[in-house]
């Protein structure tokens, strides 16, 4: 088969498959480039946090997983970035 003939294939292939690319959620993107600049504020992340619902829920979970908690639940995001 041809170079030609397989970039074809991988192009038909993309263009009739269903494609489920998992999406990096702006303010995932904007925590992670605030935390790799070392210069951010606790605040600052608290507050960003808490503008993603679903983020602030997973930080929520992971803080009191079995492995991570201890004896009283974390029920803030301030506590859980602490922790």
């Amino acid at each position: 088969m041809k170079i030609r003939d397989q970039k074809q294939n991988i192009l038909n292939l993309l263009l009739t498959q269903p494609i489920d690319i998992p999406v990096f959620h702006e303010v995932a993107l904007r925590l992670l480039q605030m935390m790799n600049g070392n210069t951010y504020r606790i605040e600052e992340a608290i507050k960003l946090v808490n503008e993603d619902t679903a983020l602030a829920a997973e930080m929520l979970k992971h803080a009191n997983c079995a492995y991570n908690s201890g004896k009283t639940p974390i029920t803030t995001i301030k506590h859980a970035i602490i922790k």
